[in-house]
């Protein structure tokens, strides 16, 4: 639930500033910014359904799961500092979504498989409601950071709470083994 809330704070607020940045840095106008966001979301797709895959087969779920959550670090790092030049726009985006997409196809397949079959409406209702607890606080702190501090204050808040949440789940791992184990005993 955690995770699901920071992925969903952090989307809402960097799009605050992504096409605001985009129109400021790349003089690309926001009726032509679907050049950058309809290859980087392809490519995602792409990248999310054969990572997704080769996670499951090779039971590498801890290291995709974490991988995805630096690629959103290093995604709104490239957006920030490198937003004035348009292949590395399009290479941030790309980052982004890759590390999105992926995180939201692991989150609620993982609550899914831990929840106890009894509580697993609940589990799957307060995931929700999380998630949209992160899109409103996203959508709050984003507008008033930019408000405040410009790009530098939005980029910075997703970064730290991406960085929190890696280490967060990189010291509570363990999921990873019961997910993996539950995945192999459904096959």
């Amino acid at each position: 639930n955690l995770g699901i809330f920071i992925l969903h704070l952090i989307f809402t607020a960097s799009f605050i500033v992504i096409p605001i940045s985009f129109m400021n840095f790349t003089a690309l106008p926001a009726d032509r910014q679907w050049i950058l966001y309809l290859p980087a979301l392809l490519l995602a797709a792409v990248i999310t359904l054969w990572c997704v895959s080769r996670a499951e087969r090779t039971q590498q779920v801890q290291f995709y799961f974490l991988s995805s959550i630096f690629m959103l670090i290093i995604g709104n790092l490239i957006l920030w500092t490198l937003a004035n030049d348009l292949t590395f726009a399009g290479l941030g985006l790309c980052c982004f979504f890759i590390g999105f997409s992926l995180l939201e196809a692991f989150l609620p397949s993982l609550v899914s498989q831990l929840a106890p079959p009894t509580a697993k409406g609940t589990a799957l209702g307060l995931y929700s409601c999380t998630q949209f607890l992160g899109i409103f606080t996203g959508g709050i702190l984003g507008g008033w950071l930019y408000g405040q501090f410009n790009f530098a204050g939005v980029y910075l808040l997703c970064i730290i709470l991406a960085f929190c949440w890696l280490a967060f789940a990189f010291f509570t791992a363990p999921f990873t083994s019961t997910f993996n184990s539950n995945s192999a005993a459904q096959r």
